[in-house]
């Protein structure tokens, strides 16, 4: 699992079970560290980036739901494959889907 801080009371995170460039099941999650609760965001998102070993994004995975107003929330991907590059979950929020964080975890062979 990789997490990335994005203010001294919140974090993103992602976690990706597998083999290689196999991906059984991934998470992305966001929210607070474990002394304080995160700020809030609304109307966020939780995409899932694919980018390649020369730094290029090849598949982006824009989160279908539409959300509240919340200060932690998830989503879920099954099984699926990776080039060998990064597999990243980054946070959006606002209507104008506002970029705030990313986590990202190392794929490879």
């Amino acid at each position: 699992m990789t997490c990335y801080n994005y203010t001294t009371t919140g974090r993103v995170c992602h976690q990706v079970y597998g083999q290689g460039n196999t991906i059984t099941s991934q998470v992305a999650t966001f929210g607070g560290t474990l002394t304080f609760s995160g700020p809030t965001w609304c109307a966020w998102s939780l995409d899932f980036v694919y980018i390649d070993s020369a730094g290029k994004v090849w598949y982006p995975d824009r989160d279908p739901s539409t959300h509240g107003c919340d200060n932690g929330g998830n989503r879920h991907r099954a099984t699926g494959w990776a080039k060998t590059g990064l597999a990243c979950a980054y946070l959006y929020a606002d209507s104008r889907r506002t970029y705030v964080s990313r986590a990202c975890v190392k794929i490879t062979p």
